[in-house]
């Protein structure tokens, strides 16, 4: 028998990368046990169904553009529906629209040129600049995006020569909202890897929901690989320790779990102890809509950047099975955590949906809020200075998207990465 069919793999966490690097050993023969403390597989990608709604952990989506994920997915299994290109700017009580001429149906090329040309979100100037940033940067490939210098996006929107309020009032807001990140305090390549996907192809989300995604990946695992509500105390050389004291053997141990308890599990193994910049946190409250004042799944951007939006959209104009029946779905995100919570939050929310909308914002339901303290590993210049390896000592290991790119991409990839890495050394 072909010894490496004896081998025997541990992995902590059952996310995107923990599950992808599992089913990429198990189909190289390796017997897989995963552990996963929650009572579901996913990770930070969860999907719930409240009152015949499908409510996302977080306003997630799937980037069509992504290449490893696109190839390691079963897309079409997924039922991916897309959201329009371009995005509605809300400023000063009005709204605008920015769009895409070149990846919108003929007939609508034109008052997309024309209606994104006069909106005041930037100068003409801007918009063909624009245009520019976004034909060179898909011209370049993932691997070249990442080989470019590396300085604060900010700095990086500047050399390109875009003006004060282009960067204000469309640039901030709308990736503010895809890397939470309060302060805009992103490194220009994670900055450009996104925008390039965005520019490449569409964000789109799954029939059953975000969570469809890791649940088809664990649906391709042997029965009995996963065992859930499974925490674990500690990692030692070749064995992990449950919180229950049961000790569990493997010929290589995977940490697959958020930074801060990959850090706290491998505290032992690291040269010194490393403290992670604070993550990027969100609130995401989830309303039911009658007669809803938009009719499309546009995303919306709060340009004034006064208020807890930062932005919103109907999810299900995107993909119809986000709701159950005639009544709209509408997703709302702030960057960060907001001081309010609970009720008060959800009035505050609800306020300024009224400054937008009109006094019928005041009926629409309450379905759910999310409070999501880790979203997104902090993509800012400082924290990718230290990019932690996956090896950690001789069959110890950790994936997860910290370790590449914070989007579903990154996780993809750096789950392929361990598993790759393990079998070279266990070959040699």
């Amino acid at each position: 028998m072909n010894q490496i069919h004896k081998h025997k793999a541990i992995v902590v966490g059952a996310g995107l990368s923990g599950l992808i690097a599992a089913r990429e050993l198990q189909q190289s023969g390796w017997q897989v046990t995963v552990l996963e403390a929650r009572n579901r597989v996913g990770g930070r990608i969860q999907t719930d169904c409240v009152d015949g709604f499908l409510l996302d952990h977080g306003f997630q989506v799937y980037l069509t553009a992504y290449e490893t994920a696109g190839h390691e997915l079963n897309l079409p299994e997924l039922g991916l529906k897309c959201f329009p290109a371009g995005a509605l700017i809300q400023f000063r009580g009005k709204r605008y629209r920015v769009g895409d001429p070149m990846r919108c149906e003929l007939t609508q090329a034109l008052g997309q040129l024309f209606t994104t040309a006069i909106a005041p979100i930037g100068t003409v100037s801007d918009k063909w600049k624009l245009l520019q940033y976004q034909n060179r940067i898909t011209r370049l490939s993932e691997q070249q995006v990442f080989l470019e210098s590396r300085v604060p996006a900010l700095d990086r929107l500047k050399q390109l020569g875009f003006s004060d309020v282009m960067i204000e009032r469309f640039f901030i807001p709308f990736f503010r909202g895809i890397f939470l990140d309060s302060n805009f305090d992103i490194a220009s390549d994670r900055f450009d890897f996104v925008f390039r996907a965005f520019s490449s192809g569409f964000a789109a989300l799954p029939k059953c929901g975000m969570g469809a995604i890791p649940h088809q990946i664990a649906s391709e695992l042997q029965n009995g690989s996963i065992h859930l509500n499974k925490s674990v105390a500690s990692v030692k050389p070749r064995m992990v320790v449950t919180s229950d004291g049961q000790e569990i053997h493997g010929d290589a141990i995977i940490v697959a779990t958020e930074e801060p308890c990959a850090n706290r599990l491998l505290a032992s193994f690291l040269a010194q102890s490393s403290v992670p910049a604070p993550p990027n946190s969100t609130a995401c409250v989830y309303f039911a809509v009658n007669n809803p004042p938009l009719r499309e799944s546009t995303l919306v951007l709060n340009a004034d950047r006064i208020g807890p939006i930062n932005n919103l959209c109907f999810p299900s104009f995107c993909q119809s099975s986000y709701s159950s029946d005639h009544r709209a779905l509408l997703s709302v995100s702030t960057v960060g955590i907001p001081s309010e919570q609970g009720d008060a939050l959800v009035s505050s929310v609800r306020e300024q949906l009224v400054d937008w909308f009109g006094q019928q914002a005041n009926s629409w339901q309450h379905l759910k809020t999310y409070l999501v303290p880790y979203a997104l590993p902090s993509q800012s210049v400082a924290a990718l200075a230290r990019t932690p390896t996956i090896r950690v000592a001789e069959g110890i290991y950790r994936c997860g998207d910290y370790c590449r790119s914070a989007s579903i991409e990154g996780a993809i990839q750096s789950g392929l990465e361990v598993a790759g890495c393990i079998q070279r050394e266990l070959m040699v």
